[in-house]
């Protein structure tokens, strides 16, 4: 190692002394800031004094004086001034591998080691090579973060977003595997970001985003439909449903939330543990991910969507629908309206779509349609709510609700938002 850095002490001395010839005469350097052009007034302190002239009226000539520090010049321009010496002895490659480090050129350090395979110190220069590599990595990376949550402070919008999607995604690409982004914080930032972002980036008013805790999967701005989902990952999701009912331990009616799941159970004949008082009846769609329901415990189960809400004031009338171990039926005000006794659905494992559009309302049991019904009038209704009754319930895996928010509620809520300052 002594014979390399002896080497090294030598080629540093003989590219002083290359540099100093140079002095009075015209050099062309290409630099991190760009090319640079004009006589060598002098090398000192590891500083290129530059004077470039220029015409002033096509006749006249001015200059400039220019300082070009020497680790600004490009690899490429640097040889171009002083070429090294090719590389002969095991010393020279060593010095080759360190002054390639030192200048933060590891494709070109590596090809140096490449020459010292068999020498008691490759080893050792692979390693520092490496930790080198990394270290450069993790600093381009906090670098480059640094710059992603500069632009997230940026003031919202979908063009906006778009493009910091696009460049997250990039980031990931590049540094997805650094420790800095596997670190417990930036991991968590990230995915906050992601969310936030992709959200924006949909076209949504940035304030809509504030309402809701479940994820924004998708938004029309042309419809103002918007999609919402819900893993039930984190119980913070369910801060979206109303006046929920939450059930203590045992048999009572309410809510159970464990990580990934959402349990439902009613006690009474005709229990409503949640609603969701933000959508237009006529204009949604519900997507649930379900668990069969055991019979074998009880003989009897009821699960009811209302579509309707409580408080709603619409002319249409009032309908739910309803699944039991006997069928499924539409109910109205003065009773069912259609009944269906021969297909039972959440028998097993599965996904229940159910959807009303103006006036048809239509049921799907993994993606086979298994009712439908048009009812004579457009449901003008707001909101929707889920119940049941008969000691059963159901457990829900995931939750997607598609549909118009209602205006009222709309400019309620945002009203209700802290005032931006």
């Amino acid at each position: 190692m002594l014979a390399a850095l002896k080497v090294l002490e030598s080629r540093r001395d003989a590219r002083t002394a290359a540099l100093k010839n140079l002095v009075g005469k015209d050099v062309s350097l290409e630099t991190a800031k760009g090319p640079q052009k004009g006589k060598l007034l002098a090398f000192e302190g590891h500083e290129l004094k530059i004077e470039s002239t220029y015409a002033i009226d096509g006749r006249n000539q001015g200059t400039t004086r220019t300082t070009v520090a020497l680790s600004d010049l490009t690899a490429a321009s640097l040889e171009r001034l002083v070429p090294t010496p090719a590389p002969v002895s095991p010393e020279d490659w060593i010095a080759a591998t360190l002054a390639a480090m030192a200048e933060k050129r590891a494709e070109v350090a590596e090809r140096a080691l490449q020459n010292l395979e068999g020498h008691e110190l490759h080893a050792t220069l692979v390693a520092e090579l490496t930790r080198t590599r990394t270290l450069e990595r993790e600093t381009q990376a906090q670098a480059a973060w640094a710059r992603l949550l500069a632009k997230a402070e940026e003031a919202p919008s979908q063009s906006r977003a778009k493009q910091f999607n696009e460049e997250l995604a990039a980031f990931l690409k590049k540094f997805g595997d650094s420790d800095l982004v596997a670190s417990p914080e930036v991991a968590a930032r990230i995915a906050e970001l992601k969310e936030q972002f992709e959200r924006l980036a949909l076209g949504l008013d940035p304030r809509v985003i504030k309402l809701f805790k479940g994820r924004v999967l998708g938004y029309d701005a042309r419809t103002q439909v918007i999609t919402l989902g819900y893993d039930f990952s984190t119980k913070e999701q369910t801060e979206d449903f109303v006046d929920s009912t939450w059930a203590p331990p045992g048999d009572h009616t309410g809510l159970t939330w464990k990580k990934g799941e959402l349990r439902t159970f009613c006690k009474g004949t005709a229990d409503r543990i949640f609603r969701m008082p933000q959508f237009l009846s006529g204009a949604l769609t519900l997507v649930f991910d379900f668990r069969k329901i055991d019979t074998l415990k009880r003989n009897r189960f009821e699960v009811e969507f209302g579509l309707y809400g409580l408080e709603s004031e619409g002319k249409a009338p009032k309908v739910s629908y309803k699944a039991t171990e006997k069928g499924h039926y539409l109910l109205g005000p003065k009773g069912e309206l259609k009944s269906d006794t021969a297909q039972i659905p959440f028998r097993a494992d599965g996904t229940l779509e159910l959807s009303c559009q103006g006036p048809a309302i239509a049921v799907k049991e993994n993606g086979k349609t298994i009712f439908e019904y048009q009812l004579p009038k457009p449901n003008d209704h707001v909101g929707w709510w889920l119940g049941g009754g008969w000691d059963s319930g159901i457990t829900f895996t995931r939750l997607q609700v598609s549909g118009r928010l209602d205006p009222a509620w709309l400019a309620k809520a945002l009203a209700a938002l802290p005032k931006a300052r």
